[in-house]
């Protein structure tokens, strides 16, 4: 089977780094709209708890559907996920921050699943183990 350079491999490190991003602004703006120590915690929480929740199915998703459109559809659900708090009134804003953790989280695992079912396609035997340890490098 064919090697891919890591370059190739490499995509993923954009949704990591806006899921992880997009924790600690929403954390630190919650914070700025006057949330409580309880509701820091619960929003940090969220962040870890959507992504085991939806794991399955995104795994499901990605199986049945390959992995161009579950990865086009969690990059999207992430994008919204990090927009949503700043496109909501200020209102409504921790609302919108919560609801942001959860539409992030489902849009990251569903992003990371089926990039991790497409670099296990790539090749077999040897050459998947490199491919993983490239993509595991990236996230």
């Amino acid at each position: 089977m064919t090697f891919y350079p890591p370059a190739q491999v490499a995509w993923p490190d954009d949704t990591a780094i806006t899921f992880k991003a997009s924790r600690v602004l929403n954390t630190l703006y919650a914070v700025e709209l006057g949330a409580t120590p309880w509701q820091t915690g619960l929003l940090l929480a969220m962040y870890g708890l959507f992504p085991i929740l939806f794991a399955a199915y995104a795994g499901k998703v990605a199986d049945r559907h390959g992995v161009r459109r579950p990865l086009y559809v969690g990059q999207a659900l992430l994008f919204m996920g990090v927009l949503l708090p700043f496109v909501v009134p200020t209102s409504h804003a921790m609302a919108a921050v919560f609801i942001s953790a959860a539409v992030g989280g489902a849009g990251f695992i569903l992003s990371q699943v089926a990039m991790q079912t497409l670099t296990g396609s790539l090749a077999d035997g040897e050459t998947r183990t490199k491919n993983f340890s490239y993509y595991l490098l990236t996230v």
